[in-house]
């Protein structure tokens, strides 16, 4: 019986391993009392339940950092502009708000009472930087004032600065490399993955943002991906199992979400052994019409892989990207240059086609003679009837 009992300890030990519960933050405090206010704070912390608190920053015509989201106080009573007003003639203003039927009123908070907030109650600050006079993409002279704040808490190593202004986390991961940094973004692309990479910051994205394949790119590059706004069990579960860390909220109750599973990345979006992939040709140039044809070369030959995704940019209506295995065909009847990429997993092959009008040729050098195609510095053209050529490719 001894015995039994131990090995029931032992998987109930393994049982707990495996079971985890991302961060929680409620949204600009939490759906509790005017947005960004002390009441929506403390709703936050002891109705919702959240560890983390979000908010927004603004800055006042004195250099006050105020949580607040608009540039001004329309949406809750008042048309007054906060970066041409001091504290002192908005820190007593009436602010209402009606939220799913009940109308708060509440006042205007400082960004130093929010984190005397977060001190007290042992709460993360996730600090969302919108454009301010002195924080901005231009402009971060009045960050070290908002820094000077998060040091006098203590809340270095534990506050979130949060922004979609890329400029400015450039600025706070070179100035303040202590500072842990969240780029806010929609959806989570190839450019902004490899920004985040180069700049040490980890993505913050929208529900529905974050494709398998990227939140399987970003974990094997140790990033923690954060969401927002997470307010339903569907939403939770759909990002839990992408491995997202931490979850911004309105109303959703932490204690009410179910443990998840420890992430299966190989389920989530396989590996594969493909060592290499070339495009053949690597830079092309056609005639509006004609068609550049590529073939893809995967190394090793009998490599096995999850997927293969072709793709052509920018996309328009008039072009028509033909795919069939490893081989594609692109034709376009407008003019542009154009990206044909090839995507296996993380690897990425591609050409650059450049489409441009029928081009009148008069000294050309045959081939073959014999038919109508001709080759001049290594382009490969075709004759019309108009004496016009178009040009086809790349000779081979």
């Amino acid at each position: 019986m001894k015995k039994v009992f131990i090995l029931l300890c032992v998987f109930c030990t393994i049982t707990q391993v495996y079971a985890w519960k991302p961060q929680f933050a409620g949204h600009r405090g939490s759906y509790r009392g005017v947005e960004n206010t002390e009441e929506a704070f403390l709703n936050g912390i002891n109705h919702y339940g959240y560890t983390g608190l979000e908010i927004d920053v603004k800055t006042t015509s004195d250099g006050i950092c105020v949580c607040w989201h608009d540039d001004d106080l329309s949406r809750v009573g008042h048309n007054i502009a906060i970066a041409s007003t001091k504290w002192e003639d908005l820190k007593d203003l009436p602010l209402t708000q009606t939220r799913g039927g009940v109308t708060y009123t509440g006042k205007l908070c400082t960004v130093d009472r929010y984190l005397e907030i977060c001190k007290t109650y042992n709460i993360f600050p996730i600090i969302e930087l919108k454009w301010a006079s002195g924080i901005n993409n231009n402009d971060m002279s009045w960050f070290p004032k908002l820094y000077a704040l998060i040091q006098k808490y203590d809340m270095v190593d534990k506050a979130y600065i949060l922004t979609s202004m890329q400029k400015s986390l450039e600025y706070v991961r070179t100035n303040y490399p202590a500072l842990k940094c969240q780029y806010l973004c929609y959806e989570v692309t190839e450019a902004r993955y490899e920004w985040c990479k180069t700049w040490d910051i980890n993505p913050s994205v929208q529900t529905g943002g974050l494709s398998k394949y990227m939140a399987r790119k970003c974990h094997d590059a140790g990033m923690e991906v954060a969401c927002w706004t997470v307010n339903s069990l569907a939403n939770y579960q759909q990002h839990g199992e992408l491995g997202c860390t931490t979850m911004t909220c309105d109303y959703l109750i932490p204690a009410d979400m179910p443990e998840l599973e420890e992430v299966d990345w190989d389920e989530v979006y396989p590996i594969t052994n493909v060592d290499s992939l070339s495009l053949s040709p690597t830079q092309i140039t056609i005639a509006i019409g004609d068609t550049a044809t590529f073939q893809l070369t995967i190394t090793p030959p009998d490599a096995e892989y999850d997927k293969l995704l072709w793709r052509y940019n920018p996309t328009n209506r008039n072009s028509v990207l033909k795919t069939n295995g490893t081989t594609a065909k692109f034709t376009s009847k407008k003019v542009g240059t154009y990206t044909i990429t090839a995507t296996i997993a993380y690897l990425q092959a591609e050409c650059s086609v450049t489409v441009s009008e029928t081009t009148n040729i008069t000294e050309i050098e045959s081939a073959n003679e014999q038919t109508n195609k001709f080759i001049r510095d290594g382009q490969l053209y075709i004759k019309h009837n108009n004496n016009t050529y178009s040009i086809l490719g790349v000779a081979k």
